[in-house]
This record gives structure tokens, sequence and C-alpha cells, in this order.
């Protein structure tokens, strides 16, 4: 890609980035309490829908930045730092955020679609990217649409139920948990 084609992609995004943030902006000041109940649930609901694809385009740019080792190599920390750091989220979130990216980047390729779309929300990607590891990436790669569908259907609880459930039957060598033994967990 040419130096000028990149630069006149990074204006419309700069563009668009700065006219969401006034938007964002307005929809804070606004005052709730002049608003419908249907208003006022019909916004929660498109403010959640944006959140989404907000959280997708943070997930893939942080897994790209993060792939690339650009924050180390700018400003000497590791991805997850710099986030907590420059955006002043907590570390524990940074790195939450961090690994659902790298997660949905190297071995969820359904759930990057699928977020990326707007269909699964950040809450669920995190779920099915705690629930794979390399023993299980193959097999649970092979299941991951069939979990994805089923986030449409199941309750939040329910269905993070069902995905652990799925990633410890297809972990065969891991999936034993002590601390979740309370029965031969004593002295």
């Amino acid at each position: 890609m040419s130096e000028a084609v990149a630069n006149i992609e990074h204006m419309f995004v700069a563009t668009d980035l700065d006219e969401l943030t006034s938007r964002a902006t307005a929809l804070a000041a606004m005052n709730e309490r002049d608003l419908s109940d249907h208003d006022v649930l019909a916004t929660i609901r498109g403010i959640e829908r944006v959140r989404r694809y907000l959280d997708a385009a943070e997930g893939f740019l942080l897994a790209e930045v993060d792939a690339r080792g650009t924050t180390d190599h700018v400003d000497g920390f590791r991805t997850a730092n710099w986030l907590a750091r420059t955006c002043g989220v907590s570390p524990a979130t940074a790195r939450s955020r961090l690994d659902v990216a790298v997660a949905c980047r190297t071995v969820l390729p359904a759930t990057d679609t699928a977020v990326r779309s707007g269909r699964l929300c950040f809450d669920r990607a995190r779920v099915l990217a705690g629930a794979v590891n390399e023993r299980i990436a193959d097999q649970f790669a092979q299941l991951e649409p069939e979990l994805i569908d089923m986030s449409a259907t199941m309750t939040f609880d329910r269905w993070r139920r069902h995905v652990q459930t799925v990633a410890t039957l297809l972990d065969q060598d891991g999936g034993y948990d002590p601390n979740a033994d309370v029965f031969n967990n004593h002295l």
C-alpha cells in the first residue's frame, strides 16, 4: 500500500473517531429523565450494539499491535501494560481484553468473525477464550460455531457453564481443577 493511500485511510479513521466521540459526548450529556421508558430502553440497546463494534475494533487493533510488538518498540511497554497505563484501565481489564483479542486472532476464528459482525458480545468471547487451550484448540474449533449459535438461545450463565463443560470434556489431560474438588482438597 502506498504512503498516500495509508494517509488517506488514516484521515478517514481519525475523522470517524472524532465524529463518534462527538456523538458519544452528546449522548452522555443528554437528560435521560426527558426520555420515555421506551426511548430509554431503546437507547440502552443501541449503546450495547455500538459497544460490540467498538470492542471488536479495539480487539483486533490490540491483537495487531501485540503481534507487531508496537507498544514495546514505541513506548517500551508490553501491550497490556501499555493499554492500562495509556488508557487508565485496570491492569486486569487490559490483560483480559488482550487475551481475548489474541485468542480470537490465533485460535478462535469463528469467534473473531462473530465479534466483528456484532453477533457475539465481548463477555461471551471472553468465555470462549478462557475455555480454549492449546491441547484442545483443534477440537474446540470444530465446536466453536455451534457454541456461538447456542449463545443466542441461552442465558449467559447457562451458556458459560455449557462452554466450560465442553472444554473440560475435551481436555483429557488437564481439565481437573483441584481447587474445585472440595472433597479431596484437604489435609
